[in-house]
């Protein structure tokens, strides 16, 4: 399995919350189909997508930078203080 399916699995299994945006945006998709208005249906759907996508790409990064610099700051050796005698 490569890395970047790592990534996309332990993105698939948060629990993500629930997209909120300023219209219904999955309830102005079906009654653009239901009234047979394909072209503001497609418009719809594209914001929905792209809006997930977004925000799964945006999980992505901020988990790949997580684990880039968390690991640098364990990599490095712990200064100890020098005991006086």
């Amino acid at each position: 399995m490569s890395d970047n399916d790592v990534i996309v699995d332990e993105i698939k299994s948060e629990d993500a919350e629930p997209i909120v945006t300023g219209s219904n945006g999955i309830e102005d998709l079906i009654d653009a189909i239901g009234s047979e208005d394909f072209g503001t249906a497609e418009t719809c759907f594209n914001d929905l997508v792209g809006s997930r996508l977004s925000d799964t790409l945006d999980q992505a990064k901020i988990k790949v930078a997580d684990s880039i610099f968390n690991a640098q700051l364990d990599d490095e050796p712990a200064v100890e203080p020098e005991e006086e005698v």
